[in-house]
């Protein structure tokens, strides 16, 4: 890339007067992609050649444009703008029960973030596969009971429906209501009789036990005996209270109603679990899913493919007979950024050992996508008792030469090029990034990274896999993109000794025609350290992670079971060599 030539005697502020009149417009354009990245680069280029920071008027005046383009990002984020527009307080979560989004009431409320699981609130996984039955089974919205954390108040409702554009339920909080108007809902969260929600509706009705009992035919203490009862049953201790949260429902139940889409009883979504832990005050998250009390695997995941969010790799790990806890890595979804002074490898290393620790395992084959290969190696230098194996998939190497980054899509390589030049633009362009990332979508997120690569984005944009994406766009944007920064910084870092003093065997699973690494590079891992096997899937690009998961988990399966659907002819078949 070519840039303006400055002479050794400019000052910073005459550098400063080279930069565009109108650097925010340039900024707002690139966010809108009226401009590539490349012309901001080049507009920056007289300061990024000296290593100069910006001057305070142009960092004042970028800041103030970024913090405003920031604002419509976040104003323009569908999953924001489906719950931001409910009045109640109101979360989006997805068939995990993990929460994609919620809104300030929600937020506050609850005291929960986007990444939180509803566990949180006390909702069992078997209590949110009811939940998402009665919705397959009647059309329009359906109750569900949660309870706020550390309080002993009563059981709160939330009122759920379901948008199939998102692949998500949107729950709302109908506080001290209990609406009457879906039947099915009543009885399975309160065990209420027949007769009893009709005693019920009829308090929402505003009648006495009097006019009941003559409406039912009933006697007086039979309508009191009822009520007491569902009294008990609710939790609450004033008939008056019951009668006003079920009459204050009804009206909401009605208009929730019509937004619903219909929900397809699929077959079990084989949910993950999700739990997090404290590291000295640090959160940490994780997730597991596949077969408990399986094999133990222990997966760190890239960038940009989630962290078990694609059914397909919940269902092959079950297959397998595989236990797989996702540690979610610094920066993304719950886990929060390195301490200071401790460097990424340093922070995903004991984050792992205290997993491993706190499940009792004490040895698990590691499986890796992409820059997650890092800290394996490193962990299996520093503990070579806790790992096995490690199975890489989409793996990069080391960047030796110029030829491995003139040879990626250019909206990938220029973050690479920033990395290696100066730090405050590499955050510039991933601040730009993520505003990218906000105006596109949760279901249009992966065009910013794989604009480029049409192959990659067909298997993104496949029908089955958008419930992953969206939920790997939940797990990438909750920080705003922090661990995008980590990860260049430990991509670009020294660690070939790692790879060739690490003791566990490695196996490497790469695409033919992944355009992000191309396969000639990868082979360097193979020359850095022979014995490692490199194993070349036909067909496959960047997104080989979901789009062959049966390759990768069968290659991670005990070696004395045998994987439903899996053979070696299979194997030979799609490319496993």
């Amino acid at each position: 890339m070519s840039s303006p030539t400055v002479g050794s005697h400019a000052t910073n502020t005459e550098l400063s007067d080279a930069l565009p009149q109108r650097l925010s417009d340039l900024v707002s354009q690139v966010a809108e992609r009226q401009a590539d990245f490349p012309d901001l680069i080049i507009a920056l280029s007289p300061l990024i050649d000296r290593g100069l920071e910006l001057p305070t008027e142009t960092a004042l005046e970028l800041s103030v444009a970024l913090h405003e383009i920031e604002a419509e990002a976040r104003e323009a984020d569908a999953l924001y703008q489906l719950v931001d527009q409910q009045t109640a307080p109101a979360i989006a979560v997805n068939r995990n029960a993990a929460v994609l989004a919620l809104n300030a009431g929600a937020r506050q409320l609850f005291n929960l973030n986007a990444g939180d699981n509803l566990t949180t609130l006390g909702v069992t996984a078997n209590e949110f596969q009811t939940f998402q039955r009665r919705l397959a089974e009647v059309a329009g919205a359906t109750l569900l009971k949660v309870t706020r954390p550390g309080t002993r108040e009563l059981p709160m409702v939330m009122l759920g429906s379901y948008t199939h554009r998102y692949r998500a339920f949107v729950l709302t909080a109908l506080q001290h209501h209990w609406p009457t108007a879906v039947d099915k809902a009543l009885e399975s969260l309160f065990r209420l009789t027949r007769s009893e929600r009709e005693v019920l509706s009829c308090l929402a009705q505003g009648q006495t036990v009097e006019q009941i009992a003559q409406l039912r035919s009933s006697a007086i203490s039979t309508v009191r005996q009822q009520i007491k009862s569902v009294l008990q049953k609710m939790g609450t201790s004033a008939q008056v209270q019951a009668a006003t949260m079920a009459a204050a429902a009804a009206n909401a139940l009605t208009d929730a109603r019509v937004g619903s889409d219909a929900l397809r009883p699929d077959r079990d979504p084989l949910n993950m679990a999700y739990g997090e832990c404290l590291r000295e005050g640090r959160r940490i998250g994780w997730r597991r899913y596949g077969q408990p009390g399986g094999k133990p695997v222990v997966m760190l995941h890239g960038p940009f493919f989630g962290a078990g969010d694609f059914e397909a790799e919940r269902v092959w790990a079950k297959r397998c007979e595989l236990d797989v806890f996702a540690l979610e890595r610094p920066g993304y979804g719950r886990t929060e950024l390195s301490p200071r002074g401790e460097t990424m490898v340093d922070t995903v290393v004991s984050d792992a050992r205290l997993l491993m620790d706190l499940q009792s395992i004490p040895e698990a084959v590691f499986l890796t996508h992409e820059i997650g290969l890092i800290p394996a190696l490193a962990l299996s230098v520093r503990h070579p008792e806790r790992v096995t194996d490690i199975l890489a998939v989409s793996a990069a190497p080391p960047f030796r030469a110029l030829a491995q980054l003139t040879a990626m899509p250019p909206q990938q390589r220029i973050f690479i090029w920033a990395a290696q030049n100066t730090q405050w633009l590499v955050r510039l362009l991933i601040r730009l990034g993520m505003v990218r990332l906000r105006k596109l979508g949760p279901k249009r997120w992966m065009e910013a990274v794989f604009g480029e690569v049409p192959e990659d984005i067909a298997v993104l944009n496949r029908p089955d896999h958008q419930a992953g994406v969206i939920g790997t766009y939940s797990l990438i944007t909750q920080q705003a993109g922090a661990g995008f920064e980590a990860d260049l910084e430990m991509a670009l870092s020294d660690w070939e000794h790692w790879l060739t003093e690490s003791p566990a065997p490695l196996t490497l699973l790469h695409g033919t025609k992944n355009q992000t690494t191309r396969l000639e590079f990868v082979q360097l891992l193979t020359q850095m350290k022979p014995g490692v096997q490199l194993t070349a899937i036909e067909g496959c690009g960047q997104t080989l992670a979901i789009e062959r998961p049966d390759v990768v988990y069968q290659a991670l399966r005990p070696a004395t079971k045998h994987c439903p659907e899996g053979n070696a002819e299979h194997l030979t078949t799609c490319g496993y060599r």
